[in-house]
């Protein structure tokens, strides 16, 4: 497990909160099981680091006490690149949470290019003790074919984990690709080669209407 070093807040606010995030420092909160609410800041760098590889279970040194806690929440900037703030919330040991992991498709299904590939679920809601939330759960795609799918129930967990969503949610799926109309034919618009056109309104030849004598 993890351990982030961390420093007391003695002040808050906006003003407070952008100076420690110029000094390398981000604003974290922990809470939860009954007890007061704890303002401290993080190393910016290292929490992001964790962050990004998934990493939701962690060791809050606080003061001379150790506290396991879990990221519930993480504010970003506009851009996506720079945490604004981190909530954490308080665990205990043996008792068990429920969180949401990162889901990782492994391979490129068979069912491609002939299908398109969709996944509606990236994160897995699941049940287990904090030393066993792992940092993503692994799925085996690359035997899917065009209108095969994949639900919750047939994701393998590691041992000591348990599904906490519907178990038939559809985590991904293999659509028929749909297929481009083809061009419509040019019309022949000059008719048959050789084919003199007809013309309408011609009267009869003077052979055909002889004069009648008086």
């Amino acid at each position: 497990m993890h351990i982030l070093e961390t420093q007391p807040r003695t002040k808050s606010g906006t003003r407070t909160a952008l100076k420690e995030r110029k000094a390398g420092r981000t604003p974290a909160t922990l809470s939860g099981e009954g007890e007061d609410t704890i303002h401290f800041t993080l190393d910016a760098h290292e929490f992001e680091g964790l962050i990004r590889h998934h990493e939701k279970v962690v060791d809050l040194e606080l003061g001379s006490k150790t506290q396991r806690a879990l990221v519930k929440s993480v504010q970003w900037d506009y851009m996506g690149d720079i945490v604004q703030h981190v909530d954490f919330i308080r665990l205990l040991k043996g008792v068990a949470i429920e969180v949401t992991v990162t889901i990782e498709f492994i391979g490129q299904p068979k069912g491609l290019p002939k299908g398109e590939l969709a996944k509606p679920m990236q994160d897995l809601k699941i049940r287990c003790i904090p030393s066993a939330v792992p940092e993503t759960v692994s799925v085996n795609i690359t035997e899917l074919d065009v209108e095969d799918s994949l639900t919750a129930s047939e994701i393998e967990l590691p041992e000591g984990v348990e599904l906490a969503c519907e178990p038939d949610a559809v985590v991904c799926v293999i659509h028929p690709r749909r297929e481009e109309p083809e061009e419509a034919e040019e019309e022949d618009l000059g008719g048959e080669e050789g084919s003199e056109p007809e013309v309408i309104g011609k009267g009869k030849s003077d052979e055909d209407n002889p004069e009648t004598e008086e």
